[in-house]
């Protein structure tokens, strides 16, 4: 039986494309947005409630 499960590839130069630097850069944006107390979980900010 073939273990068909996904596996990473390193490709040499694929850390310096542009398509992993915009991933790259998302990933980091939406790490710190979900880790701000400001920001709710379901993406609505804590400080606009208090104003509605």
């Amino acid at each position: 039986m073939e273990d068909s499960s996904p596996r990473i590839i390193f490709r040499e130069g694929c850390f310096t494309s542009a398509g992993y630097q915009l991933l790259s850069n998302r990933w980091a944006a939406a790490m710190h947005l979900y880790n701000d107390p400001t920001v709710d979980v379901s993406g609505e900010f804590k400080s606009l409630k208090n104003i509605i």
